[in-house]
């Protein structure tokens, strides 16, 4: 039997994703889980999928229903959801695989002081080297000057 999700197989693609559901056998229905894929392969379910479930405090309980995870108001191990008040740059519906690439940081902040850095680090001595590899085009115009110095040199 094929696998397939959203009409994507699994034989063709291994990035198919689909909607990742609670099947309720009670209620004879799917329950969806916003923003968490299945698909293929777990890795690249993971990558697709947002962490937008768990900025709704009824999404993580319905996970924990369905996990049958054992909940307590005094437990220390309770889930809180997270705040989006504090991003700037992410958005709840930003993927995995996105959050991944900017090293989960919401804003870089970043503050270039070289008095402050001398100041502390107290560098007894500050240079820099640069090495620049020689490419075809460079080779050539070195070779080519070089035999145009040594024609007027001998002549």
């Amino acid at each position: 039997r094929r696998m397939s999700y959203d009409e994507c197989f699994c034989n063709i693609s291994s990035n198919c994703t689909s909607q990742a559901n609670f099947v309720d056998k009670y209620l004879n229905q799917n329950i969806s889980v916003r923003g968490l894929k299945i698909g293929c392969l777990s890795s690249e379910s993971f990558l697709q999928s947002t962490l937008e479930c768990f900025y709704d405090l009824n999404c993580i309980q319905l996970i924990q229903n369905y996990t049958n995870y054992e909940y307590n108001n005094n437990s220390k191990n309770s889930f809180i959801p997270f705040s989006s008040t504090n991003m700037t740059k992410i958005l709840i519906n930003t993927t995995i695989s996105q959050l991944i690439d900017e090293l989960f940081v919401d804003d870089w902040n970043r503050t270039l002081n070289y008095s402050s850095y001398y100041r502390q680090c107290s560098p007894i001595d500050c240079s820099y080297s640069y090495i620049q590899k020689l490419n075809s085009i460079h080779t050539l115009q070195l070779l080519i000057g070089f035999q145009d110095g040594l024609t007027i040199i001998l002549q």
